[in-house]
């Protein structure tokens, strides 16, 4: 969307001497707020909204707003080349250019881990701790063993995922131990030091079984 600044921002700000006022008004106002919206907690309106709204509480992902002044500039480009049919096609090959993403790189995967082999074959799910820490890449290694895995999360936290982080927080003990059983986790893979009986080390990395 970087690469659309430039011919985009020009022919919204073109456009605004051609759109109606109340087209003009509806644009700024609108993208000023949304503008303020995206940046969440760093400013004080949205900090006020999330105390005492509480369906801004249920909002994820803030910077999506972000792409309402990028739709109020499309709506003013357009006017601005309403009528203008060379200009139109002049536009279109800058936004062609100006959006290319020719050859398209893409980020090497690591290789799967000596743990991430290990435990491929073996039975029940697998909880990488602690949890959250680096979701990424344990959700590629599960690659290498396609077992169930109590890891990963993106935007959008649910609260049984954040209350067993709470639950599997170090040191782990009995109450962790016990959701770890519940869930069906039989491999618990940790950097750590973990109270349980350890079946590999691969470097860092240690596998722990659950004990029944």
């Amino acid at each position: 969307m970087k690469k659309l600044v430039v011919t985009l921002l020009v022919l919204g700000i073109a456009g605004l001497a051609r759109a109606p006022r109340r087209f003009r008004v509806v644009a700024l106002l609108a993208s000023a707020a949304a503008i303020v919206f995206s940046l969440g907690p760093e400013t004080a309106v949205y900090r006020f909204l999330h105390e005492h709204v509480v369906l801004v509480r249920g909002v994820r992902a803030l910077s999506r707003f972000s792409l309402i002044p990028v739709l109020a500039l499309s709506v003013l480009a357009a006017l601005a080349l309403a009528r203008r049919g060379r200009l139109s096609v002049v536009a279109l090959l800058a936004f062609a250019v100006e959006s290319a993403l020719v050859p398209i790189r893409y980020a090497p995967a690591p290789p799967p881990s000596p743990a991430a082999e290990f435990l491929r074959g073996r039975s029940g799910a697998v909880a990488y701790l602690p949890l959250g820490e680096r979701d990424t890449e344990v959700m590629l290694a599960g690659v290498a063993h396609f077992r169930p895995m109590l890891n990963g999360d993106s935007g959008f936290m649910p609260r049984p995922y954040s209350r067993a982080m709470e639950v599997l927080q170090p040191p782990l003990g009995e109450e962790g131990l016990r959701y770890l059983r519940a869930v069906g986790v039989t491999d618990v893979v940790s950097r750590a030091d973990e109270p349980l009986p350890p079946v590999a080390a691969f470097g860092e990395e240690r596998v722990y079984a659950v004990p029944e």
